[in-house]
C-alpha cells in the first residue's frame, strides 16, 4: 500500500523525505527534482519542471527527493 504525506523540500537528501513516486502539486510553480538515473561519476540527476499548474500529479517521477534551491509550488504531496 502506497504511503502519501507532505513533500519535505531540502537540498540534500538527508533533509528531503525522498523516494516519491508520485506528486500532486497543491500550488503550481517550478519543481526540482533529484533522480536516480545519473551516470557512474554522478548517480543523480536534477531536473527542473518549470510552470507546473495547480491540480496537476506528476506520475512516476521516481525522485529521491525535492530541492528547496529552484522550487517555488507549495503544498506537495508525495506518494511513496
Amino acid at each position: 500500500m502506497a504511503r502519501i504525506e507532505s513533500v519535505t523540500v531540502g537540498d540534500t537528501d538527508a533533509i528531503g523525505s525522498g523516494a516519491y513516486d508520485h506528486i500532486y502539486v497543491g500550488v503550481g510553480g517550478d519543481i526540482t527534482i533529484v533522480t536516480r538515473d545519473g551516470g557512474k561519476e554522478s548517480p543523480e540527476r536534477t531536473t527542473l519542471l518549470k510552470n507546473v499548474p495547480t491540480g496537476k500529479t506528476l506520475y512516476d517521477i521516481d525522485a529521491l527527493y525535492v530541492r528547496d534551491t529552484g522550487t517555488t509550488a507549495t503544498d506537495l504531496i508525495g506518494w511513496k
